[in-house]
């Protein structure tokens, strides 16, 4: 987590409480898909992308990131809540596209989740690119006629085996 720094943008007023009245893309998005209340903050300096943190993470020996922004910033913090950090730049810009608050919001979850995606693929989910042309066919033939399971084993053998039930 990126909570270096964090301490000291909080006592040096670098970072803003946005009321709930003025809600970013993220904020939204963000309450959309997560039952929990989330905060939003923004940082003058020091984040070059935004963020999500537990209250209850632990910012100094003993000091919760909730405890500190009750304290400091006179706000309720509510049990669970996700401290969402946005840099002054994102939070203040008029134009967003889909695809930079999709990347943003996917990178935001996998660091939140602390999941390193790299090796970490799912074979349930994941399909080899076709490697040949008959491949490229099988693929399609499999994937509309739902062709069966040994099929989808052979796609990626790159002989034209997964077409062999069909003919």
């Amino acid at each position: 987590m990126q909570t270096k720094g964090l301490l000291e943008q909080i006592w040096t007023n670098g970072l803003e409480v946005r009321g709930h009245d003025v809600h970013s893309p993220l904020i939204g998005i963000l309450a959309a898909i997560l039952d929990r209340p989330i905060l939003g903050l923004v940082a003058s300096e020091g984040f070059e992308q935004p963020i999500m943190l537990n209250e209850s993470e632990e910012i100094s020996a003993g000091l919760t990131l909730g405890d500190i922004l009750e304290e400091e910033f006179g706000v309720e913090v509510e049990v669970d809540t996700v401290i969402l950090i946005e840099p002054v730049q994102l939070a203040d810009a008029d134009v967003y596209t889909g695809r930079d608050l999709g990347s943003m919001l996917g990178t935001m979850l996998v660091n939140y989740a602390g999941f390193n995606p790299i090796g970490h693929v799912s074979e349930e989910v994941s399909r080899p690119a076709p490697h040949t042309v008959s491949d490229a066919r099988a693929l399609h033939m499999v994937e509309r006629t739902g062709a069966s399971e040994k099929a989808n084993k052979n796609i990626g053998a790159g002989d034209g085996s997964a077409l062999s039930h069909l003919i």
